[in-house]
């Protein structure tokens, strides 16, 4: 399956954007919009070295999940240092940035995205399942292809001190990149004009960006104007992502994760709606949209699709990938990037609030929702986690 997926699909998955209460439930917090200042002429640009700061992903002000590098057109020269920066948002999407004659066609075309490793591999989730450590670790080749296997548990490349970017390597790659974490690239003074495409490999397709390394005496944006349009530009994707709060529900059913309309490098990360009632014996829907789970009594173990030794190494962390005393979904949509735009709705099961439920990681892009459904069978109040995104919690009342 191809890297290069894009969410056209998402033109059909529309918010309406009343603000009233969903069906059943409670609507979230109201979003505010964010003060932003308008984009004006550009600003005197400079032609002095600079370390120029990138964001890559994250979350603003715990509103949404975005999935794009906050800028994804970047002039630098020869000499200039890109600073890419994780939040240290707990909880938020791990991405890699990743370099190298490969990206361009990786992106584009089916055929060079399978010279690309890819963090999760592409198979139904079971305690076997492991990371491609080639794509979750460092790896800086000159030439030639790094270890790849769509199964999954591809070795790491051999390990060497990060070079400098010339441009002309086949694979420059930071590894996964965690809440906290920075990866800095510098360009070599042998780097030559040109433009460069850099990718996210755990995200593939759809978080991309292009470096132009411009000529020494052309003069490119100051690093200050650079990161501020960057904010602004993630404060907005953020802002129409929390929209999907509004997002009106039936009756018993409650949505995990929202993709907006015309939105594809942005979800809310929330349940919608935050609190839902229902009598016992009645069924709720949960549908899961992008990628998320539906579990209950969840322990800390059970959190995180990842764990980082110290040594570097990534291991998979099946509990939280895993169905537990849950349908198992078909295995298209328990890849963590999702490949479907159709979705499917689970056989129901019942749940009477004792020991771990968990949906398993459930995957499709929009208009496509995975409908994973519950009978509640005991009286209480149930608290609802996505064991991959661990700030993202909802109640059901079951009377």
């Amino acid at each position: 399956m191809a890297l290069a997926l894009v969410w056209a699909s998402v033109l059909a998955a529309g918010c309406d954007g009343s603000g009233a209460p969903t069906a059943g439930g409670e609507a979230g917090p109201t979003a505010v919009a964010p003060e932003t200042k308008p984009v004006g002429p550009a600003t005197v640009g400079t032609t002095e070295r600079q370390t120029i700061s990138i964001g890559v992903g994250g979350r603003v002000e715990g509103i949404s999940a975005v999935l794009t590098f906050s800028n994804t057109s970047v002039q630098a020269h020869a000499g200039d240092e890109l600073d890419f920066r994780m939040p240290d948002t707990e909880g938020d999407d791990p991405h890699t940035v990743t370099f190298g004659t490969l990206v361009e066609p990786g992106i584009n075309t089916a055929e060079g995205s399978r010279k690309l490793p890819q963090v999760f591999p592409r198979q139904a989730p079971d305690a076997s399942l492991q990371a491609n450590q080639s794509a979750a670790q460092p790896c800086f080749l000159a030439t030639g292809l790094p270890p790849i296997a769509l199964e999954g548990g591809a070795p790491a490349c051999e390990k060497r001190a990060q070079p400098e970017f010339t441009g002309t390597e086949t694979f420059y790659n930071s590894g996964l990149l965690l809440p906290g974490d920075r990866f800095k690239v510098r360009i070599a003074s042998s780097a030559k004009p040109g433009t460069y495409q850099y990718m996210c490999l755990v995200h593939g397709g759809r978080m991309t960006g292009t470096l132009t390394v411009a000529d020494a005496s052309v003069p490119v944006p100051r690093a200050a104007e650079v990161e501020r349009q960057g904010r602004q530009t993630t404060q907005g994707l953020a802002f129409r992502a929390a929209e999907g709060r509004n997002r009106p529900t039936a009756a018993r059913q409650m949505l995990a994760g929202v993709v907006g309309q015309n939105l594809p490098n942005a979800y809310l990360a929330e349940f919608v709606p935050t609190r839902l009632s229902v009598a016992t014996g009645e069924t709720v829907s949960f549908d899961a949209v992008v990628a998320h789970s539906i579990a209950f009594n969840a322990t800390e173990d059970d959190f995180g699709l990842i764990r980082r030794a110290p040594d570097g190494t990534v291991a998979l962390n099946t509990r939280a990938f895993v169905p537990v005393d849950s349908p198992i979904p078909p295995p298209l949509f328990t890849a963590y990037l999702p490949v479907l735009t159709s979705g499917v709705e689970l056989p129901p099961t019942t749940f009477d609030g004792r020991g771990l439920k968990s949906s398993g990681l459930l995957s499709v892009d929009p208009p496509g929702a995975v409908s994973y459904r519950v009978t509640f069978t005991t009286p209480g109040t149930y608290e609802v986690r996505c064991l991959v995104h661990r700030d993202m919690r909802a109640q059901i009342i079951v009377g």
